[in-house]
This record gives C-alpha cells, sequence and structure tokens, in this order.
C-alpha cells in the first residue's frame, strides 16, 4: 500500500473515530472493545437514521377477509409493471420462541447482552481496511438489520449494491445507523425486524414466508429442527437450500443445534433428539397474483380487481406507481366478492356447461355469469366455465375489454329491457296492443341527430306462424319476446331513446366508450343510434354492464355502477380512495316496479320465454339470443340480487347448433335443442346458481297500484285476436298441432292457446285468471307449459 493510500486511510478512520469517541468521550485507538462497546451504547441516536419504506406483498381479500391472493409482482406491460418481493412482516409475539433462540444463537449470542455493534468485529474490520484486505466480519444482528434494510429500501439497483460493497465507508454508515436504531427501538422489534427481513432463499424474505415457503405452517408453529434450520440458512440461503443441499443443509441445522447448546439456551438432549429428525421440506411458497391455485373459482374476478386498480387514478398519478405500489406497498384490499355467491355460480356455469366435457358441451362454450347487488352496485361473483391460465384461459369474458375482457358479447332480446323501460317512461301501458306480422321491414327510423336511417329494419318472429299477423300487449309481447313487436315498440318511442335509456343504465361499447361513438373493433363506423336493430342486442357490450342493468330494476330504478372493490387498507392502516358505485335514480321506482311486473311475466306467463325457469322465491329476467344463436343470454334478478349469464364460442363465435346446443340440466342429464337460446344453458345456468345463492329474507317486488296508467287498459296478460288465432306448439312455434284454423267465434289468445275454434282453441269466449297481479306483484297459481326462448 502506498504511503498516500495509507494516510487516507488513517484520515477516514480517524475522522469516523472522532465521530464515535465524541459520542463516547474516548480517543481514537481505543484499546478494549469492552469500552469501545460500552461508549456506542451511550452515543446519542442521529437524526438521520431514516430509512424508506420496506417493500411488502399486498393481498387481494374477499367481504369476509379471507384471501384470494398475494401481490408483489405486478406485469400490465411497458408503462404498468412493478417487481417486489414476497414478504409479509410479524409481530416479535407471532414467532416462536425457538426460532428467536436459534438464530441468536447463531448469528450473535451477545445480542442480548450488547448495544450496536460488535466491537471485536467492528475493531477487526477497522484494521484489515487499515492492511488493505477485506473488509468483512463486524455484524451484529442490529448492524445486519440495518444492511438488510439499506437492500430492500434501495430506490435503484446501485443503491442496492452499494449496500453490498466490501468497504469500510459502507461499514462505518452501516455502524452509524445502527447505533441511531438502537435508541430508538427495543431489542424485540430489531430482532423482530431482523427475522422479517432476512432473507431465506428460493424467494422467501422474512420468516413468515420462509416458514410457509419450506414447512407449510406459520412462524409461531415452527419445531426446533426447523427453526434451526431456517436459521442457519440466514448465513447463505444458495449453501445451505434445503432443495438442492439437503446433506449441507442438515449439516447447517445440526450446527446451529450445537450453538444452541453452548450458549446454553438448549440442553444436549434436546439437541440429539433434534438432529435425528429429517428435514421434511415442502415446496408450499405463495404464488404471486391471481392464480388459478390460489384464488381458484375467484380467478377471473381476482384478476378483474388488479385491473380496476392498475387504471384507478386517485390511488397514484401514473399506472407505474400504482403498480409498485401494489407489487411493494402492503395494501390489504378487501373486495365485494360474496363466497357463497361464488360458488353459487362457479359450480353453475362449470355444471351446466362443463368446459372439457364433449356431452354437455361439444363446441367448449364459454359460460360466464356476473352477480350484482342491487342498490350498491357490489359484485358478489363473477364465474367463468374455464381454468384461469395456460389450461384454460387469463381472458375474462365477463368484463370490458380495457380491463382483461375479450371483444364483447351480443345480448339478443335481453337489450328489449331498455325499450320497454322507454316505452313505459312514455306512458305506455301494459294493455297497450299492436298487431304484427311474422316479418317486416319497419321503417322510420332517425338517429340522435334527427337524420332518417333510409335502410329501415328488417326483422322476424321465431314463431314462423302461418297466420301472418297476431296481436301482442306490451306485457305478452315481453313475455313472448316477439320481434316484430319490439321493432315497431323501437320506431315509436324513439331508437335515439332507447340507446340514451340503455346509456343511462350503464351501457357502454365493450371496450368501454359510449354506445354514441362508432362501434370499436373495426366492425363499423356506426354509433349504435344508428343501429336500428339495437332493442334486439345486436350491439357489443359485456355481460357485467348488463348484470347492472338488470341490478336496477331490483333495486326500484337505482343505478349503481358496478364496483369490486370495498376498500383499501395501507401499511399504516390508513383507507385508499376506491372507485365510487356512484349510485344515483336513473329511472323512477314506478317504471322499474312496472318492469319488474313484465318481466316476473317471462318466468310465470304460460309458454313465455323463460317459463320453468322460476324460483322459490319472487324473480324475474328476460331470455336473449342472438342471430343463429352465436350469442345466448338470460338476465335475471330476485329483489336482493342481480345476475346476467352469457354463452357463447369465443374463439371466434361459432353458430350453437347441433351438438352444440347441448347443455347439462339439473336432475336430468344432457337436454339438447336445435339451437342454443337464452332459455336454455344461460336460463340454467341462472337457476341453478340462484337456487344456492344468498337471496336475502326482504319482501318480494313492490307491485303496481291497481289505478295506475299502466293498468289504464287493462294487465296486459289478456289479449283479443281479430281473427283465427294459432297454436304455435311446442318448439318455439316451429311444431305444434294446429294454427288456430278458425272455425269463427275465436275471441282471445294466450300464447298457445286461444279460446274459440283452432286445433288448439278451447270453448268460446273462455276467460284466463291473471298469473301476476300488479297490484302486489305476486304470483297466482302460475301454468307452466314448457320454456322456450323467441
Amino acid at each position: 500500500m502506498t504511503k498516500t493510500g495509507i494516510v487516507g486511510r488513517l484520515i477516514a478512520v480517524s475522522a469516523v473515530g472522532g465521530m464515535i469517541a465524541a459520542a463516547m468521550a474516548l480517543p481514537v485507538v481505543a484499546t478494549t472493545g469492552v469500552v469501545l462497546r460500552d461508549q456506542a451504547n451511550k452515543a446519542a441516536a442521529p437524526t438521520s437514521a431514516t430509512f424508506g419504506t420496506l417493500p411488502q406483498r399486498s393481498e387481494i381479500l374477499d367481504n369476509s377477509g379471507h384471501l384470494l391472493a398475494y401481490v408483489y409482482s405486478v406485469n400490465g406491460g411497458k408503462t404498468a409493471s412493478a417487481s417486489g418481493i414476497d414478504r409479509q412482516p410479524v409481530t416479535f409475539d407471532q414467532i416462536a420462541p425457538v426460532m428467536r433462540k436459534a438464530v441468536v444463537a447463531i448469528e450473535d449470542n451477545r445480542y442480548w447482552s450488547e448495544g450496536a455493534l460488535d466491537p471485536k468485529g467492528t475493531l477487526r474490520a477497522l484494521v484489515n481496511d487499515l492492511q488493505g484486505k477485506s473488509v468483512q466480519g463486524g455484524s451484529s444482528i442490529t448492524q445486519q438489520y440495518v444492511k438488510n434494510m439499506l437492500i430492500l429500501t434501495a430506490a435503484n439497483p446501485q443503491q442496492a449494491e452499494q449496500a453490498y460493497e466490501d468497504t469500510l465507508s459502507r461499514k462505518l454508515h452501516e455502524l452509524r445507523l445502527a447505533i441511531g436504531v438502537a435508541h430508538q427501538q427495543s431489542k424485540q422489534s430489531i430482532l423482530s425486524g431482523y427475522l422479517n427481513d432476512a432473507y431465506f432463499g428460493n424467494q422467501a424474505y422474512g420468516i413468515d414466508v420462509a416458514a410457509q415457503t419450506y414447512f407449510d405452517t406459520s412462524p409461531g408453529k415452527l419445531t426446533l429442527p426447523q427453526a434451526a434450520m431456517l436459521a442457519g440458512m440466514v448465513e447463505n440461503p444458495t449453501r445451505y437450500d434445503p432443495y438442492l443441499h439437503p446433506a449441507t443443509a442438515t449439516e447447517r441445522r445440526n450446527t446451529v443445534l450445537a450453538r444452541m447448546v453452548q450458549t446454553g439456551v438448549l440442553t444436549s438432549t434436546q439437541a440429539t433428539t433434534a438432529e435425528k429428525a429429517p428435514l421434511g421440506v415442502t415446496h408450499a411458497a405463495p404464488e404471486n397474483g391471481c392464480t388459478q391455485d390460489v384464488a381458484g373459482d375467484a380467478a377471473f374476478f381476482c384478476n378483474y380487481v388488479e385491473q380496476v386498480f392498475l387504471q384507478d387514478t386517485t390511488v397514484a398519478k401514473t399506472a407505474q406507481d400504482r403498480a409498485k405500489l401494489l407489487a411493494t406497498g402492503g395494501l390489504k384490499i378487501y373486495t365485494t366478492l360474496d363466497p357463497k355467491d361464488q360458488n353459487a355460480a362457479a359450480q353453475a356455469v362449470n355444471y351446466t356447461l362443463p368446459y372439457q366435457s364433449d356431452t354437455y358441451n361439444a363446441y367448449h362454450e364459454a359460460d360466464t355469469e356476473s352477480m350484482v347487488q342491487p342498490g350498491t352496485g357490489k359484485i358478489e361473483a363473477m364465474a367463468e366455465n374455464r381454468p384461469y391460465g395456460p389450461d384454460g384461459t387469463t381472458i375474462n369474458y365477463a368484463v370490458d375489454t380495457n380491463y382483461g375482457g375479450g371483444q364483447g358479447i351480443q345480448t339478443g332480446s335481453s337489450s328489449k329491457l331498455f325499450t320497454l323501460v322507454t316505452a313505459l317512461e312514455q306512458n305506455i301501458p301494459f294493455g297497450y296492443t299492436a298487431t304484427v306480422p311474422d316479418n317486416t321491414t319497419v321503417q322510420g327510423f332517425t338517429n340522435c341527430a334527427g337524420e332518417p336511417l333510409p335502410n329501415g329494419f328488417p326483422v322476424q318472429n321465431d314463431e314462423n306462424s302461418t297466420n301472418g299477423s297476431e296481436t301482442y300487449s306490451l306485457y305478452t309481447a315481453t313475455a313472448l319476446s316477439i320481434n316484430v313487436f319490439y321493432g315497431e315498440l323501437e320506431q315509436k318511442v324513439g331508437l335515439c331513446n332507447v340507446v340514451k335509456t340503455a346509456a343511462n343504465l350503464g351501457i357502454t361499447w365493450a371496450n368501454g366508450a359510449s354506445l354514441l361513438t362508432p362501434e370499436p373493433y373495426g366492425r363499423g363506423s356506426s354509433s349504435a343510434d344508428n343501429i336500428t336493430s339495437f332493442t334486439l342486442g345486436s350491439v357489443v357490450t359485456s355481460p357485467l354492464e348488463m348484470a347492472g342493468a338488470y341490478a336496477t330494476m331490483a333495486a326500484r330504478g337505482k343505478y349503481c355502477k358496478p364496483i369490486a372493490i370495498g376498500k383499501i387498507v395501507s401499511l399504516t392502516g390508513a383507507s385508499l380512495p376506491v372507485p365510487s358505485a356512484g349510485c344515483r335514480q336513473a329511472i323512477s321506482p314506478q317504471i322499474a316496479d312496472a318492469v319488474n311486473y313484465i318481466l316476473q311475466g317471462v318466468l310465470n306467463f304460460p309458454g313465455a320465454t323463460g317459463a320453468g325457469l322460476g324460483l322459490d322465491v319472487p324473480a324475474a329476467g328476460k331470455t336473449g339470443t342472438a342471430n343463429n344463436s352465436y350469442y345466448a343470454a338470460f338476465g335475471g334478478y330476485t329483489p336482493d340480487l342481480a345476475a346476467y349469464v352469457s354463452v357463447y364460442h369465443p374463439n371466434p363465435p361459432e353458430s350453437m347448433v347441433g351438438s352444440g346446443a347441448c347443455w347439462h340440466t339439473s336432475g336430468q342429464g344432457q337436454q339438447c335443442d336445435s339451437e342454443m337460446f337464452g332459455a336454455d344453458a344461460p336460463g340454467h345456468t341462472w337457476q341453478l346458481s340462484f337456487e344456492h345463492a344468498n337471496l336475502g329474507s326482504g319482501p318480494g317486488f313492490v307491485g303496481v297500484p291497481s289505478d295506475s296508467p299502466f293498468n289504464s287498459q287493462g294487465d296486459g296478460q289478456s289479449v283479443k285476436q281479430a281473427g283465427g288465432g294459432k297454436g304455435k306448439g311446442k318448439g318455439k312455434g316451429k311444431g305444434g298441432n294446429g294454427n288456430g284454423g278458425g272455425n269463427g267465434g275465436t275471441t282471445a289468445c294466450f300464447f298457445n292457446f286461444c279460446t274459440g275454434g283452432g286445433n288448439n282453441g278451447g270453448p268460446a269466449n273462455a276467460t284466463k285468471t291473471a298469473l301476476i297481479t300488479p297490484s302486489t306483484g305476486t304470483a297466482v297459481s302460475p301454468l307452466v307449459l314448457f320454456a322456450r326462448e323467441e
């Protein structure tokens, strides 16, 4: 070493020694380590002994506080990715005493009697530096604790590297901070902090994760052999890795046990017994993120929660900041997920259309259901009949594209809800009637700019009757899902008004854009108010948004945007902002009550499209099927829970016909139809899930008063026909045993049965009892014929 180098080191040592000596009132060259130790303990805590926030994994929990996932790494693309560490601190009392004794025995047996530094080791480091040798040793548990904190709180890799540097300056900086820590924290706090920050290999930071990783247990339940093995790993986690080097790990464990005997915290007999025990390690490392193994059937919902957090600008300014906060901020994210409802939805979608079943799901169609609590917007369940991950998919078919969803779904006649609401808002009563043909082109549409739409709306009913035309009321046309009636009704109330009703109830394009902007994905340039088939669900949206719209009816017109997060608690216990449901009265309670009356008929009116799908509690709903059965859907609800089910083949959409129109029905095995309709797999998924969901015990729907203007033309359940009625027969009117050939005298038709002549006719002038009483909203002796979709 040159003279200059030696002088420089002496000056450095003298300066640092002067700092310590000033606090200790001792000369720089102390001759005994004991004096150095005792005087250092008296040094005042440096005011600069501060650290950044230690990284800690976040947790995503259901509404009962049960774990859905740990998150310590986020991969949201170039602008929203962050890596953290798998670390979860515990308190001193949560660490088994044998673990505390083992690590003190092997790492710093003078810990309980000395201060912040190891005097002998520190002096050795100073001498080595003077001699140009490697600076090593001199690390008490307190100093190691400080070093670990410097590494874990480093703002960048360069800072972390500095905490490892084999230099005297690093050692003295570490010492200075250790003195401060020793005066600011108790011995118990420092020891637990040290164990919470130590690295145990295999991505396990801290004793909690280490205990779980290697022994699938908690730190408070560690046994003596387990504690000794973990304590021995701290010195060199790679060398003593029990997976890769079990013999070396065993030898090191036994060294720890021997050291515990030497320090008087363990008897020879106890050590001998522990040495005979096998390592007994497991592979139980906590997984990162919403994996199938951890989150189970809630994995799609869990991922949706991550997406919502990463896009919430109220949490942090940039997506990168939000990703870092999620990966390292130790957040507790309490979601709205209800375990009972989630289990009900997951069981229903996987039972009705099992993903890999060639019998019940030959086309491997997707079956997804979202449940929303009316009046709050809380998402209670989100299920998909696929595993989350490489064995299935990571695409969440229930949500918008920008939240990890696909390219949306068509909704079929379940979108007639918006036309129905618009009609009722324009005071069209239940008994309003119109005689419509089997097919026609409806003309006279204008968009929201007042521009005429010249092409009209070609539409046909699915019944294919030979009578040519039939009269329906607002009630029966909804229950039977008559397309031509609703095409003409859409024109009557105004296409623009219908689209605005949908938007008011939270419906957007599947990418989250307003319906009044052009259609996404390059499938067209028209906004929804230029699409005359809007009432038949030809636009693409998400099942979750449809569930929110149906929940509005159950909540008597109160719309709440579906939300997934209830609260977020930070490391300090503070509450972070969460997305609001923004609840508002979207439509009047009276309008919603009228909708609920009519949509109960979908489940209870004889021969209605959803007949046979009712529950033991008051319920309402609407079926939906897109052209050629590319999509089939069902939106249903009770006063306390709403859900929307969508069934389709996503890659790419295919017509669900033949063997693609089969599903699994509870108690009946395989059921098949000519093509997949909303009352088939979707309706049965909804019914099965609601039979096991939490439906509450509140009152039923609020009835429509008998003197309401909506009853000005009757309850809508009885409709007089102008001539011979048609008997549509079973099978959606595609078969049946007659068309009401009309021997004269036919006075009224009730779906499949007409009073008076005709092959399905009954006695002339027959009457019919209302199945749903408008004033009470309750069913009266419903006659269920069969469930078919439009």
